[in-house]
């Protein structure tokens, strides 16, 4: 077992280099954050938090702290100059941070040769990342809270956050396609979703981002994933997909995908214990909450979000459901609502309008 656990790890590392490292030499990235802060947890981990200093006369008071989504990281959230979302709002004066979970970008990622694992949960995320991340970001903000936003998964550890940890540091939800369950969207990727347990007996963690990246300078949308699973073809350039492929993707812990896979066979998730049901206690959340939802969006569908909407007890709460009927250019999907070719023009006024709402 010891030899065979080596041997994997050396493969795959000769892998990443040999064939991951193109796509990072294809497609570079520029770095526009002006700080980074590596932050402890009560665990031991080290989580990277990006800092973009807001610009002009104006400041506002309540730093915002975004998160990205499952298997990914900073890049999420900033990928290049047209779409990076903490640059567009530090330039309306906002204190920004980007937060990177365990595993993910420059916050520690477990090697060969490393004490740490990806033997960690969720629930990990949830008591022991973003209370660290929250509570460094909140006592460096006027208000002593922060404005949360997080695509896909990185709205739903704070759906969790808010139940389990408190609410008192929370000013504001945005939630960008995050459903209080994954994978209930689409059979196919449901079904495919299903051979995991293959997967996790092969390796334990899920090479997503070595997978990913290996494609990435061949990648057209199509090639990565089927229409609407993850994005609508129409709505994304190929060049960010390929971009996106060859930097904002991570290898994931098995245990992570194996309790949302669980959450979507039981029809809702809980924690790793079972002690907790995340999606029944979506009913106790009531600071003021925003679900940003694509039409076409099979990880977080409109019929998923409305019923999360329904389920808060926040009074102010809000959702705009992003497709042509109601106005919009394209019927969104899950990548493209931050990373879409209009999502600089539509979707990003709109995040900031509901920031600057509630800043009072």
């Amino acid at each position: 077992m010891g030899r065979l656990f080596v041997f994997r790890h050396l493969v795959c590392a000769w892998l990443i280099v040999g064939l991951g490292g193109c796509a990072h030499l294809i497609y570079p990235v520029t770095e526009r954050s002006t700080q980074v802060f590596h932050i402890e947890t009560s665990d031991g981990w080290s989580i990277a938090i990006h800092h973009y200093a807001p610009k002009g006369s104006k400041k506002q008071s309540t730093p915002v702290l975004l998160c990205h989504g499952i298997s990914s990281n900073k890049y999420n959230w900033d990928l290049n100059d047209e779409y990076s979302f903490p640059s567009y709002i530090a330039a309306k004066g906002f204190d920004t941070y980007v937060v990177e979970l365990r595993g993910s970008g420059q916050s520690t990622q477990p090697g060969l040769f490393d004490e740490k694992s990806y033997d960690y949960s969720f629930d990990d995320y949830v008591l022991k990342d973003l209370p660290a991340a929250i509570d460094f970001v909140a006592s460096r903000s006027e208000t002593g809270q922060v404005h949360w936003m997080g695509h896909s998964m990185g709205s739903m550890v704070m759906y969790a956050y808010l139940q389990r940890v408190g609410q008192e540091k929370i000013r504001s939800v945005t939630a960008v396609g995050s459903p209080p369950k994954l994978f209930e969207g689409n059979d196919s990727l449901g079904r495919g979703i299903s051979l995991f347990p293959v997967v996790d007996f092969v390796y334990d963690e899920l090479p997503s981002g070595l997978l990913v990246r290996t494609i990435a300078p061949l990648a057209y949308p199509g090639v990565i994933a089927p229409q609407h699973v993850l994005w609508n073809y129409d709505n994304l350039d190929p060049d960010v997909a390929r971009q996106t492929g060859a930097h904002a993707v991570d290898n994931l812990s098995s245990q992570v995908v194996r309790q949302l896979v669980a959450g979507r066979e039981k029809g809702y998730l809980t924690s790793a214990d079972g002690l907790y049901n995340y999606t029944d206690g979506m009913k106790k959340i009531e600071v003021p909450i925003f679900f940003v939802v694509g039409s076409l969006d099979q990880m977080a569908p409109p019929s998923v979000m409305v019923e999360a909407f329904r389920k808060v007890s926040s009074k102010e709460k809000r959702i705009e459901i992003l497709s042509r009927a109601n106005g919009y250019a394209h019927d969104y999907g899950h990548v493209d609502l931050v990373l879409g070719k209009t999502a600089p023009r539509e979707v990003f006024p709109l995040l900031e309008q509901w920031l600057a709402e509630h800043e009072g």
